[in-house]
């Protein structure tokens, strides 16, 4: 779901006086899925009566397994899936004929209920699994580290980064990326209007796992603790504005994606509302898509046809597939 910016700005206004969890279910609401609950489930879930595993993964892949680790069951859930089987938890989802209802009765503890058949699971593995689609695209040193290949190749089943390595082992190949993207533009929902500029704003723990303020984001270009700027201050937009309206385009849509749990996102989340509010205030109608699928959100990014990057490798990958498909990159 897209919203206007007046109402955008009028819902970030509210939430940022609340308190965290109220903040939490506004953005939430707006992102058509629920990063909460979604995180939540991430990972492996027991079944200690029978022996069964269940593996909830970041792409939205479920798959049961037993004791032996043979996988028995995979099933994909889609967002309206997703919406309904974890956030909606009293409601019917429909996956390959069967009805799901997911009731969490503490943070490693839930009830599963499957066709009228409750069990109770426990989470066995806490562990956030980080997804990493630049840096397996960009360099094989990655690629060979503890949280490369394999461990895409293990909690990113049907990724693009996996599916990326399964076809090369070689850096920065665009063309395999590009027909990956055209595989998974499956429909209309994967392209953008072609009127409209997107902007990856790169946050999450590159702004909040900081110390500096959402001020010091804005007024100038800081390096993360690696020595890279992900995060771009006021005047990277303010040097694009004539380009841009040169351009006629009178709408523009901010995509970024929570790296770290909403409750530590706060300042993010400002700098989101701060970046909105100067383009609305230059004459733009900003619309917002926060905390999708990562993968979609590429796919959705590469397909666009007037493009802003953040700092870092997802989103020059994104500019790179976008110039080479003929679209523009301010």
């Amino acid at each position: 779901m897209h919203i206007g910016c007046d109402l955008f700005i009028l819902k970030t206004v509210d939430f940022l006086r609340r308190r965290i969890r109220k903040l939490k279910a506004v953005i939430m609401i707006s992102s058509n899925k629920n990063s909460l609950y979604w995180k939540k489930i991430l990972g492996k879930w027991e079944n200690k009566d029978e022996g069964f595993i269940i593996d909830f993964d970041s792409n939205a892949i479920a798959r049961i397994s037993d004791s032996e680790k043979t996988e028995i069951k995979r099933w994909y859930l889609s967002y309206k899936e997703q919406i309904i089987l974890i956030i909606k938890e009293q409601k019917i989802c429909l996956s390959n004929k069967e009805k799901y209802t997911v009731t969490f009765i503490s943070n490693n503890e839930m009830i599963l209920e499957v066709n009228g058949i409750k069990r109770k699971w426990f989470k066995i593995d806490k562990k956030k699994y980080e997804y990493r689609l630049g840096d397996m695209v960009k360099n094989k040193i990655f690629r060979n580290k503890e949280v490369g290949k394999q461990y895409h190749y293990d909690h990113f089943v049907d990724s693009i980064a996996t599916q990326y390595m399964k076809r090369t082992d070689k850096d920065n190949q665009y063309d395999i990326l590009d027909a990956i993207v055209k595989e998974r533009t499956i429909d209309e929902k994967f392209i953008p209007p072609k009127d409209i500029l997107l902007i990856h704003l790169r946050t999450g723990n590159v702004i909040d796992d900081t110390p500096f303020t959402v001020e010091d984001f804005l007024s100038r270009e800081i390096k993360y603790n690696n020595g890279y700027n992900y995060v771009k201050p006021i005047s990277y937009y303010q040097n694009k504005l004539s380009q841009i309206h040169k351009l006629k385009i009178s709408s523009i849509m901010l995509i970024t994606g929570f790296y770290m749990d909403l409750e530590s996102s706060e300042k993010s989340l400002e700098y989101l509302y701060r970046i909105g509010e100067f383009f609305n205030n230059n004459g733009f109608k900003v619309f917002q898509r926060i905390d999708f699928n990562a993968d979609d959100d590429f796919v959705y990014m590469c397909n666009a046809k007037y493009f802003i990057s953040s700092g870092g490798g997802f989103s020059l990958i994104i500019k790179n597939i976008i110039q080479k498909k003929g679209g523009m990159c301010l």
